[in-house]
């Protein structure tokens, strides 16, 4: 078997522990998993058991509906919060809009690598005819196949993630929390209190200023107080 194709098949078993894992953690069902991923039980018991894998949209949808980051599929990330219920018109995803997109991305980074597509299909140990599928969103690009191609382009996995979905707005709102949480605490009890919002909006407006205004302004200052 070759090194690529072995690895593909690693990635497959280690995504489907960790959508099980993820599962288990939250203590939901098999049942409101795969509904909330948008595939059959029979779909999301091949993804437990790393027999197929999900599409990046799939995993997104499985992510917020579980309230884990995303990144925590493949990478090291814990399980921080309880799961919370998912409306109906998620559950309706657009799958399919963003499995163009990432065909696009994959497209483009493959075209400003140099890379043909026949060239990708060797380095990934993928075949042409399934990454032709892949870039023209005939069929939904499983994540160990997604990792791999990333891998071959130079990119992150991270790059891919629609910041304007559920799951990317619940990625960034959590990343900003996190460098909330990494200020002193001084700082945060400074930013926390209300009375002080004009001050810190005063420094968002000094913080867009050249260096040449902010230097009038200081000068302006000295002068005053002098």
């Amino acid at each position: 078997m070759d090194k690529n194709q072995l690895l593909l098949r690693l990635r497959r078993k280690k995504m489907g522990l960790l959508i099980a894992d993820s599962r288990q953690t939250a203590g939901r069902s098999i049942k409101e998993c795969a509904r909330a991923m948008g595939v059959s039980l029979e779909r999301f018991d091949t993804y437990e058991h790393g027999e197929m894998s999900p599409s990046l949209p799939e995993l997104e949808a499985y992510a917020f509906f579980l309230n884990v980051p995303v990144e925590r599929f493949w990478g090291r990330e814990p399980l921080i919060s309880e799961p919370e219920d998912v409306e109906s018109e998620w559950i309706e995803n657009i799958h399919q809009e963003r499995d163009l997109e990432i065909c696009q991305l994959i497209r483009n980074y493959r075209e400003q690598n140099n890379l043909s597509i026949e060239e990708l299909s060797q380095r990934s140990a993928i075949s042409l005819e399934k990454m032709e599928e892949f870039e023209t969103g005939a069929t939904s690009i499983p994540m160990p196949e997604l990792e791999m191609i990333s891998q071959c382009l130079g990119i992150n996995l991270d790059d891919l993630v629609d910041p304007n979905t559920m799951a990317g707005t619940w990625r960034t709102q959590a990343g900003s929390a996190r460098q909330f949480l990494a200020l002193p605490d001084d700082i945060k009890k400074f930013i926390s209190q209300p009375v002080n919002l004009p001050y810190l909006e005063l420094a968002m407006r000094l913080s867009n200023l050249s260096s040449d205004r902010l230097r009038g302004i200081a000068e302006g200052i000295l002068e005053i107080t002098l």
